[in-house]
């Protein structure tokens, strides 16, 4: 796959290449003519002779294999394939990490939540020829009505705590949070929940997709302005709660699922007790507050101010906090 250099318009194509040994080394072809003149020649798993190639050490920060040498595949290199290859090259290796592990490898000072994205380096196979593949789309076949619901349901939209609960080392003071804050926009604290101010609404009118506001009746169908999607008005839980820990407080919103959770009470039911006048008698059938730490992750949100920077506070996540050892 060609990519587009960072530094100039000049197109370029990586590859990895292996021996009968398992040693690897990483070769490019630069130009977009000499990258269409070699594609079609060079395919992943076959065995090739290459003769002729220019051989450079190559940078640490651009080394993607264990090799301090780079090969520069160029039209005086010459390309032969090995049709009747004896040398049982091995099938090309990959190191896979589990969704259950990523939290291993994620930066907690940037994380708004666990996602993937790609950068100039990344590259993908289509359908490898591997085990690994295999076994999933076994699975995925095994599985197509779940995965076809998810897809014609759009269930990725929905907001969720999908969050891995942080190390120790990355959580943060409140009172540290406003120094932070031009440097960072999401936080993990360790702190209790409460409610304190109970004139709230305590629940909006939302489109089942996307949970954006909508001014359309409960369970009546509509056409969302924000997803597009044909679909029902329903209560989605929406309550202003106060964090504190030992060294402050921070006012932030809980939304959904989780804030459900924490007032152990419905939408729906939060809709149904509501009058003209607001909830009346809000204590007698929602949690006000938590008797424990949690470990929250807030995410910071810059709002338009004409003077000083002001923010308001969402929260992402909750977890309770690990046990300790007896």
């Amino acid at each position: 796959m060609a990519r587009t250099s960072m530094q100039s318009p000049t197109k370029y194509m990586r590859l990895i290449l292996a021996d009968s040994q398992g040693n690897k080394v990483q070769a490019v072809i630069f130009n977009q003519r000499e990258i269409d003149m070699f594609d079609h020649l060079l395919h992943i798993t076959r065995t090739y002779y290459i003769h002729n190639e220019i051989v450079k050490p190559i940078k640490p920060e651009h080394r993607i294999v264990d090799n301090v040498y780079q090969w520069t595949i160029n039209p005086t290199t010459l390309i032969e394939e090995i049709s009747n290859d004896d040398s049982s090259l091995p099938a090309p290796s990959f190191s896979f990490i589990p969704f259950a592990e990523f939290h291993k490898h994620m930066d907690y000072s940037r994380l708004v939540g666990l996602s993937l994205s790609t950068r100039s380096s990344s590259s993908f196979i289509i359908d490898p020829h591997i085990p690994e593949a295999t076994t999933l789309q076994t699975w995925a076949t095994e599985k197509e009505k779940q995965l076809n619901e998810i897809i014609t349901e759009k269930h990725y939209l929905t907001a969720s705590s999908s969050s891995l609960a942080p190390i120790i080392e990355n959580i943060t003071e409140i009172a540290l949070i406003a120094t932070l804050l031009p440097m960072r926009s999401n936080f993990w604290i360790n702190a209790k929940i409460g409610i304190t101010k109970l004139d709230q609404h305590f629940w909006y009118m939302a489109c089942n997709k996307c949970h954006k506001a909508t001014g359309v009746d409960y369970n009546e169908e509509f056409s969302c302005l924000y997803c597009k999607e044909k679909t029902v008005a329903n209560p989605r839980c929406r309550v202003e709660v106060k964090l504190d820990d030992a060294t402050g407080h921070l006012m932030a919103t809980l939304f959904g699922d989780e804030a459900e959770k924490f007032l152990s009470c419905s939408a729906i039911k939060l809709m149904k007790e509501i009058t003209e006048d607001g909830i009346k008698n809000i204590k007698s059938f929602v949690k006000l507050s938590s008797d424990k730490n949690f470990l929250i992750q807030v995410r910071a949100i810059k709002l338009d101010s004409p003077t000083e920077p002001r923010y308001k506070f969402n929260i992402v996540a909750i977890h309770d906090p690990p046990q300790e050892n007896p």
